[in-house]
């Protein structure tokens, strides 16, 4: 039985940690004199951008992403079967936000949504990975006590998950469980012994799904809707 890494699968990797842009936008929905005052943008290690805009009575901080990508590889450990783990790579498919919002009286109520680029919805047209909530779409941020009245916190987590082209499981597990069973169709184009056939198949597939997604990036926005 052959055996797939990330290396030998793909002869030129491309860095594949997602990046995550994040950025804050200040929504007034009732004092049309109250305006976007100062925008601050600033880069934090690894490949997350943050951003934030700030208005003269609210004010929205956004913490450091302890996890800044999606990684989709295989499972840490992951190290026998078809697909399995180069000792490097592994899946990360949850970012989690969290942050502070200030002089919340002014505040109607927050939201996040996550922006994706078309071949990002292309993978889930392909049935590679399913998506979250937020993608495309605004969700309400439930806020909790910040340590004062005026003053709350929030953590979302934003999770991808894999979709019904790998039987909603990681690949690495997919591909060396009895539910994967190719049939002769998807084989047909392919040469060699049964096994030959059934490992260029997989090679195709996942070549497929990461020329999607290796060079995608999802940006984040949390809005502050002022009453």
């Amino acid at each position: 039985m052959a055996k797939l890494t990330r290396n030998s699968y793909k002869r030129k990797i491309i860095l594949f940690g997602v990046i995550v842009f994040m950025s804050i936008a200040l929504i007034s929905t009732g004092f049309a004199a109250w305006v976007m005052s100062q925008e601050k943008k600033q880069s934090t290690s690894g490949n997350v951008t943050v951003g934030a805009v700030t208005e003269g009575n609210i004010e929205v901080i956004l913490d450091e992403l302890t996890v800044k990508d999606f990684k989709f590889e295989p499972k840490e450990g992951d190290d026998t079967g078809r697909v399995r783990s180069d000792g490097t790579n592994f899946e990360s498919l949850t970012v989690t936000v969290t942050g502070t919002i200030k002089n919340t009286q002014f505040l109607k109520e927050a939201t996040i949504k996550m922006n994706v680029q078309d071949k990002v919805n292309q993978a889930v047209t392909d049935g590679y990975i399913v998506l979250p909530e937020c993608a495309g779409k605004e969700v309400v941020l439930t806020l909790t006590d910040g340590g004062s009245e005026t003053e709350k916190k929030f953590t979302y987590n934003i999770t991808i998950e894999w979709g019904t082209k790998f039987g909603g499981k990681n690949p690495g597990e997919y591909y060396d469980s009895a539910a994967f069973n190719p049939s002769e169709e998807e084989l047909s184009s392919f040469e060699g012994t049964q096994e030959e056939k059934i490992t260029a198949y997989i090679k195709s597939v996942l070549n497929a799904f990461h020329e999607l997604l290796d060079t995608a990036t999802y940006e984040v926005v949390v809005t502050a809707k002022l009453n």
